[in-house]
């Protein structure tokens, strides 16, 4: 709320908006995505 609040350049109106109500405390069900995969470090090669 503040960016929008305090930036008289970026917001003259100084509406702010309510946006998405977002639960930051909810699971964020990462397992749906398969197991990670992490992509090999620059130089080295597979056989």
């Amino acid at each position: 709320m503040h960016y929008y609040w305090s930036q008289d350049s970026v917001n003259p109106s100084r509406l702010i908006p309510m946006g998405p109500q977002v639960d930051l405390l909810a699971e964020h069900n990462r397992a749906r995505l398969g197991p990670r995969r992490l992509a090999p470090a620059p130089g080295v090669t597979r056989h």
